[in-house]
């Protein structure tokens, strides 16, 4: 991180003629509620824009020939260029022929790297809000708040909530309101920002987890649940609904036995819409278009905000988004893998349903359109790193959407920018070019409101007060794009790891959440910098591990663990031979002929190497044994090093999941706690999870394995 100070570059500091304004600051031309914020009496200021054209997001009129003065990260003045007073700036930008815009707000993207949130800021965007958390999430939103400048803010839900069963694996259950109250709490207390809850959850326990969200001040948003009805979100104080799902529903004729949404999770709306795509069901049947004014004025009235996520929708449509290939090059090898196996898997999407979608996609434009022009408040987001959306480059795809459905490019810019600042609460700090704003801005070198796609027209971006130039934004992105084809070349030199079998044209799908085939699944770690190969051969009997891990040098160990159901056989890296075996109710580890360790036990004794080897190993001790009845011990093993460590009692809790329709696979999570050794969380789907969704491990709050490919 480059070091910053109030004195950047003392030959840049010039004599700037503008109006200072000691007592209050006076935003000419457009209105501003913001608190006064004056210019230093020294006259010394961090940062002028000078002669620039300022667009105003909340009149949609261009201002032009302002210079715009920031200091101590703030908009401490604004006036007419021609006006004359002296101050001196450490840094002036030339604004002429320019045009000045609040920075982008991205209000539905999934982020947990430093990677991710610089693409955004590439691309003007200075605030982004995180709709799916982990711990370190929350680590990442600390270390990027001490930044100066180099980063968008960063909002965040914590672990998504969803009823029985979820349709997300790793999501958190709740079935009751105790259940509902506790886990509010205790995401109020961790420090999550808001709580985002999700479709399958039941009408009492969102009721519970409203209540839950006033009594510990916590935003409720997220999927309009399935079974709770429009208009009760509405009065209930539901802050913010995603992706539009369920408000169609809202124009059923009928008493809905049906929904119209996620048909690639519930089997009847497939159903439904498929007789769509075949014409032998008018969706005007369905629907009731007359109620469309009543239901938008209801929205109009409330005070929730609608993310309608246009561009990812679209995936479930007959136009369904595609990569680019300018952009591919900033995506992450996990991503891609999961994008490639998401394509692979909706190519098994019924053409009739993505034709029902597309009638459904058109109805909600018309919708969003009238509850726009109702006063309803619309936000902009791209659920980034969907299929085809990329963190960053894609919000101004959204904003252009946004006019399918009647918004004008002034009202599409406006959701992305003081839409957001108003939800937030934040009118006047965030979201517009006003005196005593924060200083986020983007300087482009085209108007945004006559063609929206000049928003990619960035000559540089103002984050905090901080000003970074195209050239440098664009050095930060190479360095991305650098590190993400060395995290590719990580494999370079992998084992090949051929089969022992003659099986591997069999697609089999096992406790490994892959399509097994005998065939090597790739793990990258938590910091993206250790590789690691494991293959697995399934019997009945038995469980065959060839493991591969990358040093630092670039050299390849291979391991290979051998598991029945009473026996465990490793011959590490360095060519040690470890066994370990029951017989007479006493588990005994050796190594060679010599004995390490005997324990007494009538239940199962596993290495715990913190390592994709422990996925399998579990996942197929899940098989073998009900885990809360049988005792376990465990013991640290470090495949690259020593094992040790000595046996100790451990906990396995498992937790299973139900498959839903043909998209989302059913899953166990296992948690593994043992004393001196904390708590590993391991997942282990039934099937592939939507295509190529990595599984993970992670030790207590550290992020750990997940596959690639």
């Amino acid at each position: 991180m480059r070091a910053r100070s109030k004195t950047w570059s003392k030959k840049l500091i010039t004599k700037i003629y503008v109006i200072q304004l000691l007592a209050c600051c006076i935003y000419l031309g457009t209105y501003s509620n913001a608190s006064a914020s004056a210019c230093p009496e020294e006259s010394e200021v961090d940062l002028l824009l000078r002669a620039t054209t300022i667009v105003d997001v909340r009149t949609g009129q261009l201002l032009p020939e302002r210079d715009v003065v920031i200091d101590g990260g703030r908009i401490c003045a604004i006036s007419q260029s021609s006006d004359a007073a002296v101050f001196t700036a450490d840094q002036e930008i030339d604004g002429r022929g320019r045009f000045l815009i609040p920075g982008l707000m991205e209000m539905h993207g999934h982020v947990d790297t430093p990677e991710a949130m610089t693409l955004y800021l590439a691309n003007g965007v200075t605030t982004v809000r995180n709709l799916w958390g982990e711990p370190w999430t929350l680590a990442l939103r600390d270390e990027l708040e001490k930044s100066q400048g180099d980063y968008p803010r960063l909002l965040t839900a914590g672990p998504i909530v969803d009823g029985s069963p979820p349709i997300n694996y790793p999501f958190v259950v709740v079935t009751d309101a105790r259940e509902a109250d506790a886990e509010v709490a205790r995401q109020a207390a961790a420090g999550y920002d808001f709580v985002k809850i999700y479709s399958n959850m039941s009408p009492n326990v969102f009721d519970a987890m409203i209540a839950a969200g006033k009594k510990y001040n916590m935003e409720i948003s997220g999927h309009l649940p399935h079974d709770v009805a429009f208009p009760h979100a509405l009065n209930s104080g539901m802050r913010t609904m995603e992706h539009f799902l369920e408000v169609a529903d809202e124009l059923l004729r009928y008493p809905p036995s049906v929904d119209l949404d996620l048909y690639v999770v519930y089997p009847e709306t497939q159903r439904l819409l498929e007789a769509v795509g075949r014409g032998e069901v008018s969706l005007d049947n369905i629907v009731d278009r007359g109620r469309i004014a009543e239901v938008a004025a209801h929205a109009a009235t409330s005070d929730t905000w609608f993310d309608p996520t246009l561009m990812p929708m679209r995936n479930f449509t007959s136009d369904w988004n595609q990569m680019n290939p300018d952009w591919q090059r900033y995506l992450p090898p996990a991503i891609k893998a999961y994008w490639e196996g998401a394509w692979a898997a909706r190519e098994g999407w019924t053409a009739d349903a993505r034709r029902g979608e597309d009638a459904l996609y058109a109805l909600r434009l018309e919708l969003l359109g009238e509850m726009h022009k109702a006063g309803a408040h619309v936000l902009a987001g791209t659920d980034a790193p969907v299929p085809g959306m990329y963190h960053g480059f894609s919000l101004v795809d959204e904003i252009q959407q946004l006019t399918r459905a009647g918004l004008s490019n002034a009202a599409a810019l406006r959701a992305a920018t003081l839409e957001g600042a108003l939800y937030l609460k934040r009118e006047g700090e965030l979201g517009e070019v006003v005196t005593g704003a924060e200083a986020d801005l983007v300087l482009l070198e085209a108007n945004p409101l006559e063609n929206l796609q000049n928003l990619r027209s960035v000559v540089g971006v103002v984050r905090a007060g901080y000003w970074q130039d195209e050239a440098a934004l664009s050095e930060r992105l190479e360095t991305i794009a650098a590190q993400y084809a060395a995290q590719e070349a990580l494999f370079d030199g992998a084992p090949q790891f051929a089969p022992s079998r003659a099986d591997t044209n069999e697609e089999l799908v096992r406790t490994t959440a892959v399509k097994v085939a005998n065939e090597p699944v790739d793990f990258l770690e938590g910091d993206g910098e250790t590789a690691a190969r494991l293959m697995v051969e399934e019997t009945d009997a038995a469980l065959d591990i060839s493991f591969a891990r990358r040093d630092e040098d670039g050299r390849w160990g291979v391991t290979r663990v051998s598991m029945a159901q009473e026996s465990v056989a490793i011959v590490q890296a360095d060519g040690t031979k470890l066994t370990l075996a029951k017989a007479d109710g006493v588990w005994e580890l050796r190594e060679g002929k010599a004995v390490r360790w005997r324990l007494p036990s009538d239940g199962y004794v596993l290495p715990l190497t913190g390592t994709p080897v422990d996925i399998a190993m579990f996942a197929q001790l899940v098989r073998w044994s009900a885990m809360e009845a049988t005792p376990l011990h465990v013991w640290h093993c470090d495949l690259a090093a020593s094992c040790d460590g000595s046996p100790v009692a451990a906990y396995a809790d498992v937790a299973g999941f139900e498959k839903i329709n043909a998209v989302f696979s059913g899953a166990d999570r296992i948690d593994v706690s043992a004393r001196g050794l904390g708590t590993t969380q391991i997942w282990v789907g039934a099937g592939p999870f939507y295509g190529g969704q990595p599984i993970r491990m992670q030790a207590d709050t550290k992020r750990g394995w997940e596959r690639l490919r």
